[in-house]
């Protein structure tokens, strides 16, 4: 059946009854729609709205009719002067009281939405649009409103996008929770208001600023604190409060307000009872001790009590406070998270009767006879449990106990006597003793120190300022005299260290049981006759052998160390007294003397060399083609008459190889050789050992291997050192001749003939400082002399420094240098830049454009005003290659010719190589050279190449002198150099891209031509030679840190005026600088705080002057040993004294990057590269493959000839370390046995007993570079829903800012394994360099090498503390005083606050005893110092 037809009408309408209307006209005819009709009321008027619409009254009450508890709305309109306008009001329903909904008025009142009908039905239905926009504005309710409120509505829109934020809540769904929320808000800042204002008129009220709220807290485990209190209880006696006259003279000056103060405390909430108690205590302590003598007086009995007296009237009585008020009756300030009640108890009331009476006890013995509190803790234990209860019994009988310890045996047994006839035994032998000695030797023990009423004491002597006494204890129980009993003696003194005053008592003891030779006097107990005046005669002779060489400390203390058992500690194991380190540590030099056997051998050995025939045919003739050859006379004739002579030789004129020769050569030939002993200095390594190299050669020898020790040709470098016995040419750098100078192993040079210095004119600090320090060297050693020497040399300076000194001029070898500048380039290249380059006109000074094409001048002008074209270069390189295969092996050529090429820095060498590479020149080798390649990778340079290739040499000024390479018939010059330029202020170190002087120009020129005509190809014009190049480098002395140079002078002039002493240099460095660097050496303990540029080097500074390292490096190797971490930080040392481990070319190696940071150590960029060589040395000691060696390397982007410096400086400091007397020959054995162990294996030596703790690491390398600390600004901590609860969103990298007090925002280098870190634990980092690569606030600041450090590490090793009370917390001050305004601040209770101040003093005189005796950190009261201090920084104070 054929489907039903449907009608048309259906088909265009789209209606789906099969009875559709017809079509209306306007459709058919296909005319516009016409406007809907509005029909009209039964009144006559025009409706509103077309017939069927919904009008916006009914809408809005449909709509609100569905929400819930929303009561019908109400509309009315009101009429105006001339329209009407209407009002909507809403209401919902208030659960809490339904009689009083919650009503809100919605009335078109903003601009552009009022109300102007014409009727009031009208009104209500504009209105109602107007409710309906504000409800429900979200929604796009204006599609179904009739004409006239559907552009009310659009209306509406263009209100709201215009209305300000303030009106947001105006527009929301539910107007009645907007309104309550805005009205919320509103009061809440209300309140804020309030209390700001409340806060701004009271103090005590005022909110933390932002610096403190960044801060983070402190904290102390309750067991960490019981340890450190008692720690402080028994050390804090021995720490000095100063100058006692400077202090009461400073407290006499203090006048205490009363009232001022009262009114503080109790703002601070404190009970009134307390203040009264604290002010009065106050008021009376000010005027008791106000003399040096009462406080001095104090400081013995009371040492908190001293402490807390200087501080002033506020922060004393707040420490007042804390320390003897109850924990739990503190204001919530002043109050830790926990608490820690023994130490009130304690110090306030002494827990008891009991424990006042043994704590007495304990103290005494302890301070007095010397033995450790623990063991005397003990022995009081046993004591009391044996049941005797009188005071003096009980001392007597612990005594005893102690003292038969000590010996390993009981000399005391008792014996029953009538206690008369033993008084009076006793009696006749004190008189006895007194009538033998001088008068006033024997003396009665004071009340507060005896145990029996008639104890004394007797003089043994004064040895160096010591004084010892023997004391007699005459206890209760003491059967001495009325048997065998041995006396209760034991030797005390106020200045003798523990150790020897027990070793002295137990020589006593030996010598009661008849031991050393004594057998008298064992005699003599027993036949019941006194003993002590033998006891003192003895130990009168013994003591002075003491102290000259004191007894083992294992001896002393072999019975006692079971009983007192200690963490071990670096120095546990070492047996070296200070006295044998020092001997060993300073090596004197033998002075010059004739030695006839010297002399001949030395003739016979030159007869020899000038008749080889070697000599003959080669050698010799090309020594007497030189130029330096024909001078010969005139230098000796010249040195002959004056002690120091100025040699300005042409480069190429042979001055540096043949000087050196001529004064030996003539010292054998008049027979006098045993009397030269020279010592020539470069400034680069690479220079020492290639001229050391050439003139071994030159005589005969090798320097490939260790040379034996009748070579008369060496070198010393730092980490190497190649040079026989019998050496009589030593080249070496400047830094090590420095060293020698200021070990004192030589301070004369007397086993010196010459010292030649080398490259004068470059100015370095080294060589600035040597010639300094050679002019007063001169006056002291007659027959010393010197010669300086250089192509450039400034002649009138150096001839007046040196108080009119000859200077001799040798003129170079006839092979010209032509020189091209940029003129000739462009022209000789034709090389021109892409058209539209910027050529301004301002450049055209600096140009000679005469005869130059005119489509040159654009590209001339551009390159003038710019930096160094790279395609220019290679071009200049390719141009170059052309003009060299014209002379290929030719003349004297024997190779290919090669080109040698300047640039400023390592980066520019990489960008020429790549330049250059492009080209494809044939047969062509690239070799890089600068400073940071290894030795073997630099002597690749004068190694020949295949005959088909030839050399193309790119390099940094380390070529500029004292280098030929002799095929180099080319040189390429850029004109620019990359100098260090030190900001002493900032501590920031800015690398500078700047013009060569001209003299180092000329130098660089004289690369070319040494052995045949040559050619210079410079990239710059001759206006710059002229206008803008300087004539002579800025000294380095000018622009360097010079604390290195400060601690040198100060070895070697120990009481001088460093500032007048460097003010005699040629050039003095600046007072801004040398100010700098003297404050920073205070800080780091180096110097004395007193005495300003007088003040002397601290022990610790003596032992920092013997180390050839940066200051920071060499105080982390000295603490390092103290603490037991040799390994580690020794790794560290090694890695930034030598250039870095990470190839270039995987500096940017994401994969590389990646695979170091696998070997992460402690958030930290040094021990990480630590960790590095550590892998690397272990898989050497385990002998794997050379392949797989490579392979690893290769995987995380290392060099291994640099891994291989590391390892040969480790080594030279190891060495260094034990002459020093930090390490002993044990553990250097060990290392080379075991090999590496940190951070895999646990610790096999003493030195590093700590190796493994990681937080201790970070505190030594934070105490090291202190002050060099930035602040770590992390983001607001944000959470996210978890399943398991909320947890921390991980922050962005680049959310984290850094802070130097100096510089302000800081960054990470990209290089710092730490670039991409998200957040840290602490908000400190310690940095090991600072740099920027342009001026002060233009370029971004780069923290290179860094580790974040833990709290604890700041406040033990840091600077100095200020215990902020109002803001609760901590201050470290990055200067010499402590100050409440100080950059480093943590917030943290009172208690806690005061306890690491007090810690903090423990612990800086320890380290100071540790550093001037290695064995000091061995003694007890020292270990419990250390032990409280590497507990707290162990968990950063958490149990």
């Amino acid at each position: 059946m054929a489907p039903r037809k449907k009608n048309a009408a259906i088909k265009t309408s789209g209606a789906t009854s099969s009875k559709a209307a017809p079509l209306p006209d306007w459709v058919k005819g296909g005319g516009p729609k016409p406007p809907p009709s509005t029909g009209t009321n039964r009144d006559g008027t025009a409706q509103l709205f077309p017939k069927g619409s919904k009008t916006p009254l009914n809408m809005l009450y449909e709509r609100i009719q569905k929400i819930p508890g929303w009561l019908k709305p109400e509309v009315d309109a009101y009429q105006r002067k001339d329209s009407y306008s209407c009002v909507v009001t809403i209401r919902k329903e208030n659960k809490q009281d339904r009689s009083n909904p919650y009503t809100i008025r919605l009335e078109p009142k903003e601009p552009g939405a009022r109300l102007t009908c014409a009727s009031s039905l009208e009104a209500k239905h504009w209105g109602a649009t107007y409710a309906l926009f504000r409800l429900f504005n979200h929604m796009g309710l204006h599609r179904v409103l009739p004409p006239g409120p559907r552009e009310y509505w659009l209306q509406l829109e263009g209100v709201k996008a215009e209305a300000p934020a303030s009106d947001d809540w105006k527009w929301a769904a539910d107007p009645f929770e907007a309104l309550a929320k805005r009205d919320a808000e509103r009061e809440a800042r209300e309140k804020e208001r309030a209390a700001r204002e409340a806060a701004r008129k009271d103090p005590s009220r005022r909110p933390l600023s932002r610096e403190w709220q960044r801060a983070l807290e402190v904290r102390m485990a309750p067991a960490l604190r019981e340890l450190v209190e008692a720690t402080i209880r028994a050390r804090m006696s021995e720490v000095p409060v100063g100058d006692v006259n400077a202090v009461a003279t400073r407290a006499a000056g203090m006048s205490l307000d009363a009232p001022t103060l009262e009114r503080e405390l109790a703002a601070l909430g404190l009970r009134p009872g307390y203040i009264r108690r604290v002010v009065a205590w106050l008021q009376d302590a000010r005027q008791r001790y106000v003399s040096a003598a009462a406080l001095a007086q104090l400081q013995q009995a009371h040492p908190l009590l001293a402490s807390v007296l200087m501080l002033p009237d506020k922060e004393a009585a707040l420490e007042y406070i804390v320390l003897y008020t109850p924990e739990q009756d503190l204001p919530p300030k002043l109050r830790p998270t926990a608490a820690a009640e023994s130490f009130v108890t304690s110090a306030a009331s002494g827990g008891g009767q009991d424990a006042l009476v043994d704590s007495w006890a304990m103290d005494k013995l302890a301070r007095s006879a010397g033995f450790p509190r623990a063991n005397v803790a003990r022995a009081i234990a046993a004591v009391r449990e044996s049941g005797v209860t009188d005071r003096a019994a009980r001392e007597g009988a612990v005594l005893e106990r102690l003292l038969s310890e000590l010996l390993g045996a009981d000399l005391f047994a008792s014996e029953a006597s009538d206690d008369t006839e033993v008084a009076s035994r006793r009696a006749d032998e004190r008189a006895l003793v007194e009538a033998c000695l001088d008068a006033g030797a024997v003396r009665g023990v004071s009340e507060r120190e005896q145990v029996g009423a008639a104890d004394y004491e007797v003089h043994l002597g004064t040895y160096d300022g010591e004084d010892a006494y023997l004391r007699v204890v005459l206890h209760p129980l003491s059967r001495y005299l009325a048997g065998a009993a041995a006396p209760t003696v034991y030797v005390t003194s106020a200045t003798l260290p523990a150790f020897l005053r027990l070793g002295l008592t137990r020589h006593a003891l030996r010598c009661l049981r008849g031991e050393c030779h004594r057998e008298d006097i064992r005699d003599a107990l027993e036949m019941r006759a006194g003993v002590i005046y033998l006891l003192c005669e003895e130990l009168s002779e013994r003591v002075p052998a003491f102290l000259h060489d004191p007894p083992a400390l294992d001896e002393v203390m072999e019975h006692l160390v079971e009983a007192v058992p200690r963490a071990p500690s670096a120095a546990a194991v070492r047996r070296r007294t200070v006295r044998d380190a020092k001997a060993q540590s300073v090596r004197t030099a033998k002075p010059l003397e004739r030695d006839a056997a010297v002399d001949a051998a030395l003739m016979a050995a030159h007869e020899r060399l000038c008749a080889s025939l070697k000599y003959r045919e080669s050698i010799g003739p090309v020594r007497e083609s030189l130029p330096a050859y024909a001078a010969r006379p005139m230098l000796l004739s010249a040195l002959q008459q004056h002690r120091v002579a100025l040699v300005a030789g042409e480069t190429g004129c042979g001055k540096t190889t043949q000087v050196p020769q001529f004064l030996l050569d003539d010292a054998i030939a008049r027979g006098c050789g045993s009397l030269c002993n020279m010592v020539v200095t470069q400034p680069r390594r690479v220079s020492a050992m290639g001229v050391a190299a050439r003139v071994a050669a030159e005589r005969g020898e090798s320097l490939d291997a260790m040379p034996g020790d009748d070579a008369q040709v060496g070198y010393a470098i730092r980490g190497e050192h190649r040079a026989g016995r019998g050496c009589r040419l030593l080249f070496t750098t400047t830094g090590v001749l420095l060293r020698r100078l200021a070990t004192g192993a030589d301070p004369a040079l007397r086993s010196v003939s010459h010292v030649i210095v080398d490259e004068v004119h470059e100015r370095s600090t080294d060589s600035d400082f040597l010639l300094l320090l050679l002019r007063e060297v001169l006056q002291r050693n007659p027959s010393l002399h010197v010669v300086l020497m250089s192509a450039t040399i400034s002649a009138d300076t150096f001839t007046e420094y040196f108080g009119g000194a000859p200077c001799l001029t040798i003129p170079g070898r006839t092979y010209p240098v032509q020189e091209h500048y940029l003129e000739d380039l462009v022209r000789l290249t034709g090389y021109r830049l892409p058209p539209g380059v910027r050529a301004p006109e301002s450049s055209d000074k600096l140009l000679a454009l005469e005869g130059v094409p005119e489509d040159a001048v654009p590209t001339l002008r551009a390159l003038a005003a710019g930096r160094t074209d790279y395609a220019l270069l290679a071009q200049a390189v390719a141009y170059a290659v052309q003009r060299a295969d014209k002379i290929d092996f030719t003349g004297a050529l024997t190779c290919r010719a090669a080109i040698l090429v300047f640039c400023p820095g390592v980066g520019e060498i990489r960008q020429a190589i790549d330049a250059i590479a492009a080209l494809h020149l044939d047969g062509v080798v690239l070799l890089p050279l600068h400073a940071n390649l290894a030795a073997g990778e630099q002597r690749r340079v004068f190694q020949p190449v295949a005959k088909h290739q030839r050399k193309v040499v790119v390099a940094t000024n380390v070529a500029e002198t004292s280098i030929t390479i002799p095929e180099v018939a080319f040189v390429i010059d850029t004109g620019r150099v990359r100098e260090a330029q030190y900001d002493a202020e900032a501590s920031v170190t800015r690398l500078l891209e700047t013009w060569a002087s001209r003299a180092a120009c000329k130098q660089r020129a004289g690369r070319a031509g040494r052995t045949m005509p040559g050619e210079c190809f410079r990239l710059y014009s001759r206006g710059t030679a002229e206008h803008v190049q300087r004539a002579q480098s800025v000294p380095e002395l000018q622009r360097t840190a010079l604390e290195g140079v400060v601690v040198q002078v100060k070895a070697i002039v120990p009481h001088g005026d460093v500032r007048a002493f460097l003010e005699q240099a040629i050039d003095p460095p600046s007072l801004t600088a040398l100010d700098a660097a003297h404050r920073r050496l205070v800080i780091a303990g180096a110097i004395g705080a007193e005495g300003g540029y007088r003040a002397p080097l601290t022990p610790l500074g003596r032992h920092l002057a013997n180390l050839p390292l940066d200051v920071r490096q060499a105080k982390l190797l000295v603490l390092a040993s103290l603490f037991g971490c040799m390994e580690p930080l020794l790794h560290v040392v090694a890695v930034h004294a030598s250039r870095s481990m990470v190839l270039g070319s995987a500096m940017r190696d994401e994969d590389a990057a990646r695979a170091r940071g696998a070997y992460m150590v402690g958030n930290s960029d040094v021990l990480t590269d630590a960790h590095l060589l550590a892998a690397w040395l272990g898989m050497r000691h385990a002998r794997r493959p050379g392949r797989e060696l490579r392979t690893w390397c290769e995987r995380h982007g290392l060099s291994i000839q640099a891994l291989q410096d590391m390892d040969m400086t480790r080594a030279t400091l190891l060495r260094q370390l034990e002459e020093l007397g930090f390490v002993d020959r044990a553990y250097v054995n060990a290392w080379r046995t075991r090999g590496p162990q940190w951070p895999a294996a646990a610790a096999a030596h003493a030195l590093d007993a700590h190796s493994g703790n990681t937080n201790l690491l970070r505190a030594l390398l934070l105490a090291a570079l202190w002050p060099g600390v930035a602040r770590v600004d992390q983001p607001t901590a944000k959470f996210v829903e978890s399943a398991s609860g909320a947890v921390r969103k991980e922050a962005h990298a680049r959310e984290l800012h850094y802070f130097d007090e100096r510089d302000g925002r800081v960054f990470l280098h990209p290089s710092s394994q730490l670039f991409h870190a998200t957040q840290f634990k602490s908000n400190y980092v310690a940095w090991f360099a600072k740099s920027a690569s342009g001026a002060a606030g233009v370029a971004r600041t780069y923290l290179r090498d860094v580790t974040e450090v833990p709290l604890y590490a700041l406040l033990l090793f840091g600077g100095p503390l200020f215990v902020d009370h109002d803001a609760g917390g901590i201050t470290v001050a990055t200067g010499t005083e402590p100050s409440g305004d100080a950059w480093v601040r943590m917030r943290a209770s009172a208690r806690i606050g005061v306890l690491c101040r007090q810690l903090r003093q423990l612990m800086d005189r320890t380290l100071e005893q540790g550093v001037e005796d290695p064995h000091a950190l061995l003694h007890e009261q020292n270990q419990s110092v250390v032990n409280a201090m590497i507990a707290l920084i162990t968990q950063d104070g958490l149990s």
